[in-house]
């Protein structure tokens, strides 16, 4: 038989250089299989292009993230593709809770809001200025006003049954306020 006559004369044929110690691997490999050593490279060369890699799953969102999505679909039984699509989904359908909780602070912040309106409107032109005159001073002193520093400087007392209020302190007496809280 000629050498033309021979099946693999037909295949194409490539050069390959290998490293050291490289070749007696592949020559132990092929004999532990029963292949030839040309037959255990092509074996084990189309086992790796036929076989996916983590390449081919990656997402490119970075190993950790590529890695932990993977997990949480093999956890989940689905896919890559079919976790990806639930979590968006997760992620864009309205949280209720959230919603509600922000709707309910939105309303007593609004109560509170007319509540303090409508004192504000009780007040009388005295009271504003005093008002107005220790927001002032509060403001420009460098150090923080405990709350209870801030409930001796400003007394506030009902006056009779119309839920209106009004500073008891007729004078600004201002020494409360910049007293120290070390006692």
């Amino acid at each position: 038989m000629a050498r033309g006559d021979f099946p693999s004369a037909k295949q194409d044929q490539f050069n390959l250089r290998l490293p050291d110690g490289m070749r007696e691997r592949i020559a132990e490999a092929a004999k532990k299989s029963g292949r030839s050593m040309n037959a255990e490279i092509v074996h084990r060369l189309a086992n790796s292009l036929e076989s996916a890699s983590y390449a081919d799953y990656s997402l490119g969102l970075g190993e950790p993230l590529d890695e932990w999505l993977m997990f949480e679909a093999n956890f989940n039984n689905r896919s890559l593709r079919e976790e990806m699509i639930a979590r968006l989904y997760e992620s864009l359908k309205p949280q209720e809770d959230l919603v509600n909780e922000l709707r309910n602070r939105g309303q007593a912040y609004e109560r509170e809001n007319k509540e303090l309106a409508s004192l504000l409107l009780q007040l009388t032109p005295e009271e504003r200025r005093l008002l107005e005159e220790r927001r002032e001073i509060a403001a420009q002193s460098l150090k923080k006003v405990s709350s209870k520093q801030f409930g001796k400087f400003i007394k506030l007392n009902p006056i009779g049954n119309r839920g209106r209020f009004t500073l008891s302190v007729p004078k600004s007496e201002y020494a409360p306020l910049f007293e120290d809280d070390v006692k």
